[in-house]
């Protein structure tokens, strides 16, 4: 399942950037004695999957949905009066339709 927000695609990708990182450092560290090892896989470790999470982050933000491209155009549409007050109450518009390549849509998140 596809990523469906911004914040979780950024997660996503600073999650995935870290572990990569974090991984590749751990395979370069010294595993000849557990001093050993916890001398080589210290500041290196903590900053460079600092580095593959901004990284992951900033890759995730680049290709995270984004508010479609179009336009609020006035309608004339025939609804109850719960329902066009409904629809005032969640898109703050009142008789506009949010419009996308000839689609319109009550509203539209951004």
């Amino acid at each position: 399942m596809a990523a469906a927000t911004t914040a979780s695609t950024v997660a996503a990708g600073a999650f995935i950037g870290s572990s990569m990182v974090a991984g590749g450092v751990l395979m370069m560290a010294d595993y000849s004695s557990g001093e050993n090892f916890a001398n080589s896989a210290d500041w290196w470790t903590v900053g460079s999957t600092a580095v593959g999470a901004v990284v992951g982050g900033a890759y995730g933000y680049a290709i995270s949905p984004k508010t479609p491209q179009g336009q609020w155009h006035n309608v004339n549409e025939s609804m109850s009066k719960a329902s066009r007050d409904y629809q005032t109450q969640i898109t703050g518009r009142t008789g506009q339709s949010y419009v996308v390549n000839g689609v319109k849509f009550d509203g539209v998140s951004s």
